[in-house]
């Protein structure tokens, strides 16, 4: 789960996202989404369903002034950044380099967190990760 307000996002153990919204008002009662719709902008991956084939494992809420939802995609070691509002669109992924040139052993990432100085940190078999000025 990630809190950021009145706005609650819950990742399920199948990957998919629920979101809901608190309401203060008597008469607008708090409401949720399930699941929460993810919107792909980008022009180059509109022949192919990039949410299908992900795993999502863990939900990160990076700080102001520049909130995101960060969602883990486990198996490709995949970061995916989405705008933290309704639906949720996605702003960029974040991965390790391809081929000999990735630092980071083969295998699916155990755990991620982020530092409020934007310092990304990922566990790889064992190993602690980090990548710096991430968005």
């Amino acid at each position: 789960m990630a809190v950021s307000g009145d706005d609650l996002f819950m990742l399920h153990s199948d990957g998919h996202l629920s979101t809901c919204s608190y309401s203060r008002i008597e008469s607008k009662p708090t409401r949720c989404v399930d699941p929460t719709p993810l919107i792909n902008p980008f022009a180059a991956y509109q022949d192919m369903d990039l949410f299908a084939s992900a795993h999502f494992t863990q939900i990160l809420f990076t700080m102001p002034p520049d909130s995101s939802v960060l969602l883990l995609d486990a198996d490709t070691q995949g970061i995916l950044r989405f705008a933290p509002r309704r639906p949720l669109e996605l702003q960029n992924q974040l991965r390790p380099t391809t081929g000999n040139a990735n630092p980071i052993s083969p295998g699916a990432v155990g755990a991620a967190a982020i530092a409020p100085n934007h310092v990304l940190y990922i566990t790889v078999n064992g190993q602690v990760y980090f990548a710096t000025n991430m968005p």
